[in-house]
């Protein structure tokens, strides 16, 4: 199983937003997923079995706008496990990745703790743990299903 799980994020308008940071965050949430599953290919041909889950973003579903550099990365990965799932299936590999809206995690780092509790409380952010129950679901399939995209809101989370 291979999870590619890092990720920066961007927000706001474009034209505030220093290129240099642009790069760095593509580089991390497109390019290195893209390494990394290039590089875990082989190990999982040789052995004609395979999981490769990405984690995207709802972002990655319908364009944000106040996140254009972000939802594009997301939307690239959207592709990308589209068009690997197929390229990797007769290998016996599967290939999906998960969405998730809001999480409480590192990119929530600078959240005051009181906002993060009302968002919860509201039904507006999910805890980590949410999205690794989705992981272990999608895991432990048959052999014959694939998810390829499971999309996970929180109740409240209106986009």
């Amino acid at each position: 199983i291979l999870h590619c799980n890092a990720g920066s994020y961007i927000g706001g308008d474009l034209i505030e937003t220093d290129t240099d940071t642009i790069d760095r965050m593509l580089n991390l949430n497109v390019n290195v997923v893209m390494k990394n599953v290039r590089d875990v290919i082989p190990h999982m041909q040789e052995r004609g079995t395979g999981d490769i889950i990405v984690t995207a973003s709802v972002a990655g579903h319908m364009p944000i706008q106040w996140e254009p550099v972000y939802s594009a990365s997301k939307w690239a990965m959207t592709c990308f496990v589209q068009t690997m799932r197929r390229q990797l299936n007769k290998h016996g590999i599967r290939v999906g990745q998960v969405s998730p809206g809001p999480v409480i995690s590192a990119l929530l780092a600078d959240w005051p703790e009181e906002n993060l509790r009302k968002a919860k409380e509201a039904g507006a952010l999910m805890d980590p743990e949410e999205i690794s129950d989705a992981i272990m679901y999608m895991l432990s399939r048959p052999r014959t299903v694939t998810i390829r995209d499971m999309v996970i809101l929180p109740t409240n989370f209106d986009i």
